[in-house]
């Protein structure tokens, strides 16, 4: 049985949106992110927001997906703004001189940038596979292809692309079977070192078996292999016009 090496299904965007040419998408992902961290005034954070939203809604990805991947990075969140709280400068909230309002301020809106970028990643992530996207990459990299071994670089990134969620999945199994052992009442310490070990197990095995196939060839990474054209479509030369208009209104400050 083959390795799933990572298709972007229909089960998770709508066609369309996994169809388009990944050169495209990860050029509007590029500008999308610069975007996002330049960002110091609320008014153009507020107008990403849409333009994430919008993205989402047209690609018909669940919102809970999306608030899922929000919620896993709660604490980070938190902290953040709880750092910029008690150590900001400037005015202070409530009369407090150890609270900082505009440090409030200010973590809020580093917390903000990262979930647009975090949810900007995803959607990328969830409508492109890591086949396609290393195809691209291939492209990009081509005037150097003297210099660095572009192909080799393209196989070992995919090999980190496909662990990656290999090592979530698994993660995420060891904690369901935590909390069940927990909701149980079972809370010996050798029952959690073996489940850690199992673990250990499973993902050197997946490891072993993704090193494998990337070393017999198995990992698709030419542009015919992912289903990339070389030439791209009139679609896809309109999201590089419409990001290039973006780009140049967005920068120069013509808003």
């Amino acid at each position: 049985m083959g390795i799933d090496w990572g298709s972007a299904g229909g089960d998770v965007a709508a066609p369309w949106i996994v169809n388009i040419d990944p050169r495209g998408k990860l050029v509007a992902l590029t500008a999308v992110l610069v975007a996002v961290f330049s960002a110091t005034q609320i008014w153009r954070l507020a107008l990403l927001t849409m333009v994430v939203l919008l993205a989402v809604m047209v690609g018909r990805v669940s919102f809970l997906r999306v608030l899922k991947r929000v919620y896993a990075l709660r604490w980070v969140l938190m902290a953040g703004v709880l750092l910029h709280l008690i150590g900001g400068s400037g005015r202070t909230l409530m009369g407090l001189p150890f609270l900082s309002l505009d440090g409030l301020i200010a973590g809020s809106m580093v917390g903000w940038r990262l979930i647009l970028a975090v949810t900007c990643s995803s959607l990328f992530c969830w409508t492109t596979s890591a086949p396609a996207l290393l195809a691209a990459v291939l492209v990009v990299m081509r005037p150097v292809e003297g210099l660095v071994p572009i192909h080799r670089v393209a196989r070992h990134g995919m090999l980190v692309l496909m662990w990656l969620p290999r090592v979530q999945d698994e993660v995420l199994a060891f904690m369901d079977a935590r909390k069940a052992a927990v909701g149980a009442h079972r809370y010996g310490v050798a029952g959690w070192v073996s489940e850690f070990g199992h673990l250990f197990d499973r993902l050197i095995l997946a490891t072993d078996t993704m090193a494998d196939a990337v070393l017999d060839g198995e990992v698709p990474v030419s542009m015919e292999g992912a289903g990339v054209a070389h030439r791209l479509a009139f679609r896809d030369l309109g999201i590089f016009f419409v990001v290039g208009i973006f780009a140049f209104v967005w920068f120069w400050g013509l808003p």
